[in-house]
């Protein structure tokens, strides 16, 4: 059987004569677009509320990424500032190790 929308073959897309009669014909046309404009309100409804998560999706997304940033600058902070310490570490390690060399040998002459 072929299908008919408002008096179109939607097989092959060319006119034909409905065989319904003028007033019911124009109340199928009718339902049909009520129904077309329920389904396009509907679309427009879900259009709306994927666009208000996308924009919230996207809020949350920057957040993110300075989050990321502050990260990352607090992390190159720290490790310059682990660097200091370790190099202050290493010059305090030979200062002691300095001084142990000028006490012990004075250490083992006094004895």
């Amino acid at each position: 059987s072929t299908q008919s929308t408002w008096g179109v073959d939607t097989r092959s897309g060319s006119l034909h004569k409905s065989k319904l009669p003028g007033s019911l014909r124009m109340e199928a046309i009718k339902k049909k677009m009520q129904a077309m404009k329920v389904e396009k309100d509907n679309a427009c409804d879900r259009c709306d509320v994927t666009e208000e998560a996308s924009k919230a999706a996207k809020i949350r997304a920057d957040k993110a990424e300075d989050e990321v940033a502050e990260l990352v600058a607090k992390s190159r902070q720290l490790e310059t500032e682990l660097d200091l310490t370790a190099e202050k570490f290493d010059l305090c390690e030979l200062a002691i190790g300095e001084k142990e060399k000028s006490y012990l040998p004075s250490r083992s002459r006094d004895e």
